[in-house]
């Protein structure tokens, strides 16, 4: 096989996945693909795209490429990394790849909480690789940031993103449905983005969110969509502080039930928030 440039390289793996991904998303991963791989920017790959794409990079390459068609694997598993807010994050099968709608759980949880002066803490529930931890304390000076989760192994990753992102973020082992006490007397704010997919739609899912990312981080008994809001509802009425907030990332299919459950716990404020897919995808309440 003569030698590819930049651009014929990125123009062969985007014919490659666009029968899987459709022809956009697959130049996206393409250059995604050899951006990371060659350690270049964007920026340099328009510059540079008629160079040769060096010869001893192209068997992780081909790799790649088998195992995205072949086994469906997800890029960002492959490539051993994601962005989220301007993070770069580790992600392995290990970590739910966090998705671009939950950084405008980010967003919406910022316009909250920077009214609000002084210190105080906020809690991250369920927190996967970090992201949403590590986005809040990044942007958060004045909060002191904690984060749980049920996996030791997934608590290892996350503290391998704050270390890798200079953020501090204080992590623990806690299973929601049973929690232990809590490190601190209150929070100002609880975020959460639980498990919420229905078991009965897990066929209905790409193969690279089905087969590879992780089962438990994704899925809810089908006879109860709302358990991981129940608890986190139990949790925040005990330890959220007055006039704490409570931000939520949901199904879209059952975004109006978590915002009745929340209302008839008295919370107040009470709001159902669109994705940018025009999906109802957040609740936020305030205590």
């Amino acid at each position: 096989m003569p030698q590819h440039s930049f651009n014929s390289l990125i123009r062969h793996l985007t014919r490659g996945l666009t029968p899987l991904h459709g022809e956009r998303e697959a130049r996206a991963l393409a250059r995604l693909i050899v951006a990371t791989v060659s350690g270049r920017s964007g920026a340099a790959l328009l510059r540079d795209g008629g160079e040769p794409f060096p010869d001893d990079l192209m068997p992780k390459i081909n790799t790649i490429f088998r195992q995205m068609k072949e086994e469906r694997m997800p890029v960002q598993y492959l490539l051993g990394e994601t962005s989220f807010y301007d993070l770069s994050l580790e992600v392995t099968p290990a970590v739910l790849i966090p998705r671009p709608e939950t950084e405008e759980l980010v967003q919406i949880t910022l316009e909250k909480l920077t009214k609000k002066k002084g210190p105080y803490h906020l809690l991250d529930i369920g927190t996967g690789s970090g992201a949403l931890a590590l986005a809040l304390a990044r942007h958060l000076p004045e909060a002191t940031v904690w984060a749980c989760d049920i996996d030791e192994e997934t608590l290892e990753i996350a503290r391998r993103n704050a270390r890798k992102n200079r953020v501090n973020v204080h992590f623990f082992r806690d299973d929601i449905l049973r929690p232990s006490p809590p490190p601190v007397s209150s929070f100002r704010c609880i975020v959460s983005n639980p498990p919420y997919i229905p078991e009965r739609e897990k066929e209905t899912l790409q193969p690279e969110v089905a087969l590879h990312e992780p089962s438990r981080a994704l899925f809810v008994p089908d006879d109860d969509p709302l358990l991981f809001y129940r608890h986190i509802l139990r949790y925040a009425r005990q330890h959220l502080e007055p006039d704490g907030y409570l931000m939520v990332e949901c199904h879209a299919a059952h975004a109006e039930d978590v915002a009745s459950l929340f209302r008839k716990e008295k919370l107040s404020a009470v709001t159902v928030h669109l994705d940018i897919n025009g999906k109802k995808r957040f609740v936020t309440a305030e205590k």
